[in-house]
């Protein structure tokens, strides 16, 4: 994505009405000191009553941490990964047969 390199981005596969809802939660617990007007589209998004329940930083019940897991996994094999290009040229048909003849 274009964001990857973004320190303060946030990735995720939520769908935009839990995104809004962590929103307009941050917003509860941290208020903004200007009012806002009531036909701007802050105002609208704010006054939604919040759909998620979850709220407090918990990962649910599901996810279970493993200890040792490593964040990258090791090579499986020496020298693994993307071998160098081709150099050189392509012999043609006559130096073949020349080579063969030796």
């Amino acid at each position: 994505s274009g964001q990857h390199k973004e320190p303060l981005a946030i990735k995720t596969d939520a769908p935009p009405s839990v995104v809004w809802d962590v929103v307009r939660h941050w917003i509860q617990k941290h208020p903004i000191h200007s009012k806002l007007d009531e036909g701007s589209a802050g105002f609208k998004i704010l006054g939604n009553a919040i759909g998620v329940t979850n709220m407090d930083g918990s990962r649910g019940k599901g996810f279970v941490r493993t200890k040792g897991a490593k964040r990258f996994p090791e090579n499986p094999e020496k020298n693994w990964g993307p071998k160098p290009r081709a150099t050189g040229k392509r012999k043609t048909e006559e130096e073949e047969e020349a080579t063969e003849m030796i």
